[in-house]
């Protein structure tokens, strides 16, 4: 409902509706005409009242208006993705207000209803989002506000499916309301920091059921993005290894993503070789256990001595750089041990004393033989002497018979020397075969640096994230609204849309977010910067003609020219892109234009020559961006917003993200080997990256805060 200030009707407004609906962490656009009934001239100004005042935002919040005149402003109302009082209408007021006489106003009442998804009939159910993010241990509350539209009281009971009942908390499982009335419920949902917390898309079911009539439910489809966190256990076994002893490196995954681990070794002094087959690597889904075979040994093993401990340390590094360490002991044993030396001094001697034995029996034996040759000597000397009788004997009677002379005492024969016992040499041990490691890819790869506009510190601010530390900076710092960033192809500057100064500028900055200048300095709307191949030129749509028309400028501000100059039609979002097309290499320009009744992509030379129409759709196709041989888009062709590929000339068109979420706003990397773009998949817009084929997609930034616009470096 319109209402005006007192005395005569000085401005009047025109809306086309005012019962809007907008999802949190979306945005509805509000045209609106104001008319200056007067015959003097004006200066309006544009108030919103009743809604947070970070909610809505204009780029012309003060309309000059002469006598009679007629002009169109634009409102944009964003709601949070999280709002303080969830899902549910917020009825707010729009003010025009002359500036010399506050009297002369026009207001008229909106109804805003902000909601991700509402159901309509006995039970209504409001979601102020179905898409839901968390990290495992942490929270995240999934607000709806419950209507019993029925003509008599009931109760409502909430249930869950596709969710472990472990994760989920509410106060009011079952809700009381009398007929027409309304209470906000809320589910908390908790994943346990564990590695059954799997990292990716939980799709589940809300369920809310009439006790009164149990066949009335209202259900609705949600996904909970359960987002990845590392964590792993380290163990040696065992822990004091001894020479010849395989050990075991065992790491288990306590995370909630597949990880990658490499071993290394280490021992103090570097006394000690590990042997394994190659350098390690295990590959491991969450929750599992992996093992890494290895023996250790001495560099230099001493010949004599007793065993020692020799202390070595293990260390076990993620893909994400997260570490553990584990001490082991080595036994040493030396080549010999030390009893063998006594038993080696007892060898010696044995050696020794054998010669010294033999020696000593010949000796013996030389001394018996000398003792028998004197006796026989002896014995022949006394017979050879003559007899002296005793008795006179007769004639002719023998004498006596002489004893038998003994037989020698025979040589000893030699002793046999015993063998000396051998001294143990190191018998080899066989080592064993370890498997090869496998390689993955890395959770999110380095893709280079990507600029985006957040609101993750309150209001839309620019940052870079460097995708390969993960390291993020903030660019700027205003209390305005800074977005559209755009590399300079050397990389040393950023152009980038603001309302710092009350309307839409282009403004130029260095890319670690020094040196402020405003390019285009008009009252107008600038917007959707855009660098040529070589730096010399940026192209930009800008409504200062009355209606948007794609320009370009020099990176001083200079030489601005009008490319397109097409009247009544709005021409946005060019992309001076580097090859192909049906012009010739860094001559071409591709934009959008409504020309033909829709949002349509468009080619033409940088000079607004041959301007041809690629796309031929009811639906609407934005955003173009092309590095290479493709050109992709945004495009609502199949219901809901998503990225498309197609070649030069509009053909071999390909659906690259086909997701039920809202997919916009692509941008190739300068390799041609990525495409950035914004989804709200997990629950609120990121900034994700994906290959050409779809096969790999990863979410970059990853932050509950949108993050919108990105541009690669």
């Amino acid at each position: 409902m319109e209402e005006y200030g007192s005395g005569q009707v000085a401005v009047e407004i025109h809306i086309d509706t005012t019962d809007l609906t907008v999802a949190p962490g979306s945005s509805v656009v509000i045209p609106l005409t104001i008319t200056n009934q007067s015959q003097s001239a004006g200066n309006y100004q544009l108030l919103v009242e009743g809604i947070p005042p970070n909610w809505a935002s204009t780029p012309t919040p003060v309309i000059h208006l002469d006598g009679g005149e007629s002009k169109q402003v634009t409102l944009v109302v964003q709601p949070p993705a999280r709002t303080e009082t969830g899902p549910g209408e917020f009825p707010f007021v729009i003010r025009f207000v002359n500036q010399d006489d506050a009297s002369q106003f026009a207001k008229v009442e909106i109804s805003l209803t902000v909601a991700a998804f509402e159901v309509e009939g006995r039970i209504g159910v409001m979601l102020e989002a179905t898409q839901f993010s968390v990290s495992p241990g942490s929270s995240t509350i999934v607000q709806m506000l419950l209507h019993n539209q029925g003509l008599v009281d009931d109760q409502f009971r909430l249930s869950v499916d596709g969710l472990a009942a472990g994760w989920l908390s509410t106060t009011s499982p079952v809700t009381e309301l009398r007929a027409g009335e309304q209470r906000k419920v809320s589910l908390t949902i908790i994943p346990p920091p564990a590695a059954e917390s799997i990292a990716g898309r939980h799709p589940f079911t809300l369920r809310i059921t009439s006790e009164a009539v149990p066949d009335q439910a209202a259900e609705i489809e949600c996904v909970l993005t359960v987002t990845a966190f590392s964590e792993f256990t380290l163990t040696l076994d065992p822990q004091q290894l001894r020479h010849g002893q395989t050990g075991i490196v065992r790491v288990e995954n306590d995370g909630n993503i597949q990880e990658s681990y490499s071993c290394e070794f280490s021992s103090e002094q570097d006394l000690l070789d590990f042997e394994l087959a190659e350098e390690p690597q295990l590959v491991l889904p969450p929750g599992e256990t992996g093992e890494v075979s290895y023996l250790a040994k001495l560099k230099k093993r001493p010949l004599f001595g007793t065993e020692e401990s020799y202390p070595f340390s293990v260390r076990v590094e993620a893909s994400d750089e997260q570490s553990q360490s584990e001490q082991g002991e080595y036994i040493g044993e030396p080549l010999m041990p030390i009893w063998l030396i006594p038993v080696f001094i007892v060898l010696c001697l044995c050696l020794i004393s054998v010669p010294l034995f033999i020696w000593y029996q010949g000796s013996r034996a030389e001394s018996a033989e000398a003792t028998q040759t004197a006796a026989v000597y002896q014995t022949e000397t006394a017979l050879a002497a003559p007899i002296v009788p005793t008795n006179t004997l007769e004639p002719g009677v023998p004498t006596e018979t002489p004893p038998d002379t003994p037989e020698p005492t025979p040589l000893p024969t030699d002793t046999s020397i015993p063998t000396a016992t051998p001294i143990p040499t190191e018998t080899p041990t066989e080592e064993p075969t370890l498997p090869p490691p496998t390689v993955t890819v890395p959770a999110v790869p380095n893709v280079g640096v990507i600029a985006f506009q957040s609101n993750r510190d309150g209001d839309p601010e620019l940052y870079a994230q460097n995708t390969g530390d993960g390291s993020i900076a903030r660019l700027t710092t205003n209390p305005g609204v800074d977005t559209q960033p755009a590399y300079s192809p050397d990389g040393s500057r950023i152009a980038f849309v603001t309302n710092r100064n009350g309307n839409n500028e282009i403004f130029l900055m260095n890319s670690d977010g020094s040196a402020f200048v405003n390019l285009t300095n008009d009252p107008a709307s600038d917007q959707n910067p855009a660098w040529s191949p070589d730096g010399q030129w940026i192209a930009f749509s800008s409504d200062r003609d009355g209606d948007l028309d794609i320009y370009k400028m020099r990176p001083d501000g200079s030489e601005v020219q009008n490319v397109t100059n097409d009247e009544g039609n709005d021409d946005q979002s060019p992309w001076w892109f580097s090859s192909g097309g049906v012009l010739n290499r860094s001559e071409s320009i591709v934009f959008v234009s409504n020309r033909d009744g829709n949002n349509e992509i468009y080619i033409m030379g940088t000079d607004g020559s041959n301007q041809t129409r690629l796309t031929d759709n009811p639906a609407d196709d934005n955003t173009p961006s092309s590095e290479g041989d493709q050109i992709a888009f945004t495009t609502d062709r199949d219901g809901n917003l998503e990225i498309y590929l197609m070649g030069f000339d509009g053909s071999n068109l390909i659906n690259l993200t086909n997701h039920p979420a809202a997919d916009q706003y692509p941008r190739w990397s300068r390799d041609n080997r990525w495409i950035a773009f914004i989804t709200d998949r997990d629950g609120n817009a990121e900034v994700y990256v994906i290959l050409p084929d779809g096969q790999e997609i990863y979410n970059i930034t990853n932050n509950p805060a949108a993050e919108i616009v990105p541009a690669w470096r």
